[in-house]
């Protein structure tokens, strides 16, 4: 939960006078923030989550978010802190001061929808199969109840949906008992199909509506006798989609049929309601005032802060966006279980005015990363609730709230801190690359939760890079409309929200490892090394064509060249001992040597395997050693085995020497006597290359200088 909301707590305030922009500009997308009682699962659906499933919603001014938990008969409080559970509304001790006597309690049966007063944070709350409309306050103390099976005035069938308006009037749409649990005998009661609106202490104003089923083969009791009616069905309302919930759980398995209707009232309590794949908008008193058209199966429809209306359709998968005259703005979402993309939106909820006004103005100044304007979305397929932000991209390059690289052109490069992506593919439908809330140094990418026209998501690819310096890191994605994922530099991570993402590294050397990513997979890159390393997940990476199985905690290299090995011998000549070099390079971000083996075999026999890339090898022996080595790199490479012979002869030599012929000369290098002697072979000026211990002229032997 947002820590904004947390602060909300203490500080929140409430304004009733405010004034916003109108309909959001074109770039205006909705960009996943969390879910709410669930988490993301492969399927979509996650067996610990908090509701059986999510209905009717809403949110008072501290941010509190209420979510109503009809197959459990509760309702959820989401605090920013934790969930508590109301299945029952018990009294207060007070008389004279509005509030219910000692021990009057309700408790609650199917409670389909919830609402608050944004005067007080009074809640409103539909037990449905009870007939009844219960108000208790923020705390959960009962302030009033009232209902109860009858077609009078303040009674009701099956009270399915209610709303209050800025001044605290309420408003109860019945759907006449269409919604039902089915193991138990039920009947319709088309009188009461209508709207009823109430003073806030309960007092009974005024209805209106009556029962219109296009779907119907006789198209039902249709007319046009409704207050402002232009053709039939103005006015009328009808329950053509239903929700059919099992719940296997318990000795028995239970069943209940749901009518698929909305209702919203917006700052001047005007009244929609989502019937029928159409809008219906009424003011205050009932009467209509216009329609629209919806695609089919519009399932629910909420107000934001501007007056703007959002409408779910549950079977598309998609939200759609009206201003309040039912000018078409926007669409959002497609098919899927990732983030920001549907499973049956069958409920919609938006922030309150004040709420918005509130973080606005005092939060946001000093929270630039807080998001103010958020819409509340129910799944019935994939059984959750996500928190979608109403964000803008500036610039529209689909790159929301992006730090642009070049912020004076429309950028195909985004970064945050030292974070980056680079959108390598530019047509189709856009999608979403972003800062996320509350991180630092992350980019987050995610594919179709952007608000479009028409169309359908396609799939991407972007390159991920860390800055300071530029550098690519963390390879390559292909992005599609499920996906999504996070990516920070600080070691270039891949942290998998949503897959499957195929994803692509090339390393320096040319050496390519690819695998195909799910959700909860981690990786680093460390392009420096080409290491990849798994930090969850168990990876299937094909690397430089081999097919590898990486575990949690392990790392591989993407590289597939080997070190090469340099050897120098010192000194040069062979009548002493002798120390051969070696000294070993990998390529340029290669894995780094690991170390070098080296066998000798001759006057010397060993063997050895020195770590690092220098060795060096003594040979002191007489004779001829041949010297074999090779060098292997973190990566597992190694070159091809080289070898070199160095030859040691240490023993001095006897050297008879004779008088050389008149005019012949031969040099020692080093004076053996006044006068000059060489050798009686034809080469006189060969230079002795070995140790001599004696010389020898004629038999008689000549001292060594």
């Amino acid at each position: 939960m947002d820590t904004w909301r947390a602060r909300l707590v203490v500080l929140a305030c409430v304004f009733t006078v405010l004034t916003f922009a109108g309909p959001a500009i074109a770039g205006e997308h909705l960009v996943f923030d969390a879910f709410l009682g669930a988490q993301l699962t492969p399927t979509g659906v996650d067996p610990n989550r908090d509701y059986f499933f999510a209905a009717g919603m809403a949110v008072d001014s501290r941010g509190f978010v209420y979510v109503a938990d009809p197959v459990n008969h509760s309702v959820l409080i989401y605090d920013g802190l934790g969930v508590r559970r109301v299945t029952g509304v018990c009294c207060y001790t007070a008389y004279g001061d509005g509030f219910l006597a000692r021990n009057v309690s309700v408790v609650l049966k199917f409670p389909m929808s919830v609402a608050v007063d944004p005067r007080n944070d009074d809640v409103w709350i539909s037990s449905t199969l009870t007939g009844q409309v219960i108000k208790m306050d923020k705390d959960q103390r009962l302030l009033n109840f009232f209902g109860g099976r009858g077609t009078g005035p303040g009674q009701f069938e099956t009270p399915i949906r209610v709303a209050v308006d800025s001044v605290g009037n309420l408003y109860v749409l019945d759907d006449g008992g269409r919604t039902y649990d089915v193991r138990r005998s039920y009947s319709t009661s088309d009188a009461n199909v209508r709207i009823q609106k109430f003073r806030a202490d309960g007092t009974f104003v005024r209805a209106w509506g009556s029962l219109c089923e296009f779907s119907s083969a006789s198209v039902g009791p249709c007319n046009a006798s409704a207050a402002g009616a232009i053709v039939i069905g103005d006015g009328q309302f009808g329950f053509s989609h239903f929700l059919a919930v099992v719940d296997p759980r318990g000795p028995t398995q239970q069943g209940f049929q749901v009518s698929q209707v909305g209702m919203a009232v917006d700052s001047l309590g005007n009244v929609y309601v989502a019937d029928q794949d159409r809008v219906q908008k009424f003011n205050t008193n009932g009467v209509f005032l216009t329609k629209w058209a919806t695609s089919v199966s519009g399932a629910d429809v909420a107000v934001d802060f501007a007056d703007n209306v959002y409408v779910t359709e549950f079977d598309n998968d998609r939200i759609r966006k009206f201003d309040g005259t039912g000018t078409f703005l926007a669409t959002a979402g497609s098919t899927g279980r990732g983030l920001g993309v549907f499973g049956g939106p069958a409920f919609i909820a938006a922030l309150p005015r004040n709420l918005v006004a509130f973080c606005e103005f005092f939060i946001k100044p000093f929270d630039p990363k807080a998001q103010c304007r958020k819409i509340y979305v129910a799944e019935t397929r994939n059984l959750r609730v996500q928190v979608l932000q109403a964000r803008q991209d500036s610039d529209d390059d689909s790159l929301v709230d992006e730090v642009d690289l070049d912020p004076t052109i429309v950028s195909d490069e985004a970064a945050a801190g030292n974070a980056g992506a680079h959108v390598l593919t530019r047509t189709g439908l856009p999608f979403v690359v972003y800062d996320p809330p509350s991180t630092s140094d992350t980019i987050r990418i995610t594919a179709w939760n952007t608000f479009l026209t028409t169309g359908q998501p396609l799939t991407f690819d972007v390159a991920l890079f860390c800055r300071y310096p530029t550098r690519p890191s963390g390879g390559r994605i292909t992005i599609a409309g499920d996906n999504a994922l996070d990516f920070h530099c600080s070691i270039p991570t891949l942290d998998i929200l949503a897959g499957p993402i195929p994803w692509t590294f090339t390393a320096a050397d040319g050496t390519v490892a690819t695998a195909t990513l799910t959700d909860g997979d981690s990786l680093s890159v460390d392009p420096t090394t080409s290491s990849i390393r798994s930090n969850a997940g168990m990876l299937a990476l094909t690397v430089g064509g081999s097919s590898i199985t990486l575990p949690a905690g392990q790392t591989i290299f993407a590289d597939t060249t080997p070190p090469t090995t340099q050897a120098a011998v010192s000194p040069p000549a062979n009548n002493g001992d002798v120390t051969v070099s070696l000294t070993t390079a990998d390529n340029a971000a290669g894995s780094g040597v690991k170390e070098i083996a080296v066998a000798l075999r001759g006057a010397h026999n060993s063997a050895a395997t020195i770590s690092g890339g220098v060795a060096t090898i003594p040979i002191t022996m007489d004779g001829s050693t041949t010297v074999t080595y090779f060098a292997r790199d973190n990566a597992g490479n190694a070159e091809a085995a080289k070898s070199l012979t160095i030859r040691v002869d240490k023993t001095c030599a006897l050297v008879k020497l004779y008088r050389p012929p008149d005019g012949a000369r031969m040099l020692l290098g080093f004076d053996l006597a006044p006068e000059t002697y060489g050798f009686r072979e034809p080469d006189t000026t060969a230079r002795l290359a070995f140790p001599v211990c004696e010389f020898s002229l004629e038999g008689e032997a000549l001292p060594l200088k």
